[in-house]
C-alpha cells in the first residue's frame, strides 16, 4: 500500500507544486526558481519543503528522482497534456 500512496502523490500536486518540481528536475537553484516563478526566495523554500513532505522523500535530490521511480505517470503526462495537438495546426 505504501507504493500506491506514493504513486498518487504526483497526481495530488497543485499546479505551483508541479512547476516547482519541474524546476527542481531541471536543476534550478532556489534563487533561480524564485526569479522564474516571480516569488520570493522564502516562498520557494516553503514549496520545496512541502514537496519533500508530500512525496515522502528525504531531500530535494530524492524529490527529483521520485517521478522517474514512479514511472512519471503524474508528472510527464501533465506536461504532455500542455503540448498543442499537432493535428490541429494548419
Amino acid at each position: 500500500m505504501i507504493g500506491y500512496a506514493k504513486s498518487i502523490a504526483l497526481a495530488g500536486l497543485s499546479e505551483r507544486e508541479s512547476e516547482v518540481l519541474e524546476a527542481l528536475c531541471q536543476g534550478m537553484s532556489n534563487k533561480e526558481m524564485a526569479e522564474v516563478l516571480f516569488v520570493c526566495l522564502e516562498t520557494i523554500k516553503s514549496h520545496v519543503s512541502t514537496l519533500i513532505g508530500m512525496l515522502g522523500v528525504k531531500d530535494r535530490t530524492q524529490a527529483v528522482i521520485f517521478p522517474s521511480i514512479q514511472g512519471c505517470n503524474g508528472f510527464i503526462v501533465f506536461k504532455i497534456d500542455l503540448l498543442p495537438d499537432a493535428s490541429s495546426s494548419g
